[in-house]
This record gives C-alpha cells, sequence and structure tokens, in this order.
C-alpha cells in the first residue's frame, strides 16, 4: 500500500550546495545527469512516518535530464545504500484534486500553480 509519493532526490553532505546534491543524486541513484536545476522554492515540512515524527526542509528544483530521451522510461530503479527501489513518472492531476498524496505538503499545490501559469502563457 502506498500512503503518497514523492520526488526523486536526497540530503545533503556537509559543505554542498543544494542544486549540487540534487545533480549527485540523480548521478548516484538513477545513473543520470541533469542539467543545470533552477531553485523553484524551499518548503518546510513537518511530518509523521511510520510513528515517528521528522521536520524536514525541502529545496524544490526543476530539473530537466541531459538526455531528453530518459522521459520516455516509464519506470526507473533507483540505487538507495544496499536497496533496488522503483520510481515512475506520475500525473499531477490526481495530487492536484486531493485523490492521492504527495509529500512534502504543499508541494501538489505548487506544481498545479506553476503548470496553469505555463499553460496560460
Amino acid at each position: 500500500r502506498v500512503d503518497g509519493w514523492r520526488p526523486l532526490g536526497g540530503g545533503l553532505e556537509f559543505g554542498e550546495r543544494a542544486g549540487d546534491a540534487l545533480t549527485r543524486e540523480f548521478a548516484e541513484e538513477l545513473n543520470e545527469a541533469l542539467g543545470e536545476p533552477p531553485l523553484l522554492t524551499v518548503m518546510e515540512n513537518h511530518y509523521e512516518h511510520y510513528g515517528l515524527r521528522g521536520h524536514e526542509v525541502a529545496f524544490v528544483f526543476e530539473a530537466t535530464f541531459a538526455d531528453p530521451q530518459v522521459l520516455q522510461r516509464d519506470t526507473f530503479e533507483v540505487q538507495e545504500a544496499d536497496m533496488t527501489l522503483h520510481a515512475q513518472w506520475k500525473l499531477l492531476d490526481p495530487f492536484a484534486a486531493g485523490h492521492e498524496r504527495l509529500y512534502p505538503e504543499g508541494l501538489a499545490e505548487l506544481l498545479a500553480q506553476r503548470k496553469q501559469l505555463k499553460e496560460g502563457q
């Protein structure tokens, strides 16, 4: 059972800039290079995960793959420490409508607003 979804990314290493961390995480976990990712916003999130309370500060970037053919893939194997996880593309509409959950809280609304602005151009 999936309680919710979150975009790919990861943690910062000491002294690392957030955009560099994102680029490193995609290289490590997906073996894919990113273009220069512009920062969209920073979100602070309090959450509970398996009964444990957490607090995170999430840097939200608009990332593009260096190889546009990556967008044609349906799923990805993600290497995380000693685990292989699976990632997939998801449509924004179910999150924006509240049918599925996207973490951190508020991200679905931010992405829906950006989508509306782009479509209105």
